[in-house]
């Protein structure tokens, strides 16, 4: 059957689930391009003293911003498109539940790094290692759930 011939509806949402992947990659864009920033400005803020302290914390809140609005808009439009192109996640192999494994680990680096900023922020030196451990956990661990996303939806 060519897509002529299907009806309205089923149009409706292949556009629909088109638009939540388009948001989906968008919010991945975000997600990595965010970390990768915050990665390039830890080192200077740590480093920075006086004014320039000032203005690479608001580089790391705005980085961070955008890297958890990304984590955000994948966690909403994943979900999102599984139901309505799959019906859920059943049928799907083992790499499906790796990636979410992978997103996991992700979200819980997002946490713990912002936890650990503001620690730092606070005057903690000592949140710096696990800033940076749990940064690049979550870059690492994004980079793994799009290798399993490939294996499982290609």
């Amino acid at each position: 059957m060519n897509r002529g011939d299907r009806s309205s509806g089923q149009n409706a949402v292949d556009v629909v689930v088109n638009l939540l992947l388009w948001l989906h990659f968008l919010g991945l864009a975000a997600g990595l391009g965010g970390g990768i920033a915050l990665g390039f400005v830890g080192p200077k803020l740590i480093a920075a003293e006086g004014p320039q302290l000032e203005e690479m914390w608001r580089f790391e809140r705005f980085f961070g911003r955008v890297g958890s609005a990304g984590l955000g808009v994948l966690i909403v439009t994943g979900p999102l498109m599984l139901w309505l192109k799959f019906g859920g996640p059943s049928g799907l192999t083992w790499w499906f539940w790796a990636k979410m494994f992978f997103v996991a680990v992700a979200l819980v680096g997002v946490i713990t790094h912002q936890w650990a900023g503001s620690r730092f922020h606070r005057g903690d030196r000592n949140a710096v290692p696990l800033m940076f451990v749990s940064g690049r956990a979550a870059g690492a661990s994004m980079a793994l759930a799009v290798l399993c996303a490939v294996l499982t939806f290609n």
